[in-house]
């Protein structure tokens, strides 16, 4: 599993937990993301750690069989 980089636009910064699914850039400059793309490289640990965080999250999170139910749910309440 690999940790992300993401820049802090949008909801990235939202989605992404900053150290601990991945990191959040501070701006969008280059020497920016240098510097996280640099620290993944140079933690190897942090960086595997982070990598297996973002799975469980995105397993947890983003499951299909949730996904379902939730919509079903929220059309079930639309039609009250």
């Amino acid at each position: 599993c690999l940790p992300v980089v993401v820049t802090p636009v949008g909801s990235l910064g939202e989605i992404v937990s900053d150290g601990k699914t991945g990191l959040v850039a501070t701006s969008m400059a280059p020497n920016c993301l240098v510097d996280e793309i640099s620290y993944m490289v140079e933690n190897y640990e942090a960086s595997k750690q982070m990598g297996e965080n973002a799975r469980d999250f995105v397993v947890e999170k983003f499951n299909k069989d949730k996904w379902i139910k939730s919509t079903i749910n929220a059309y079930k309440e639309a039609m009250k």
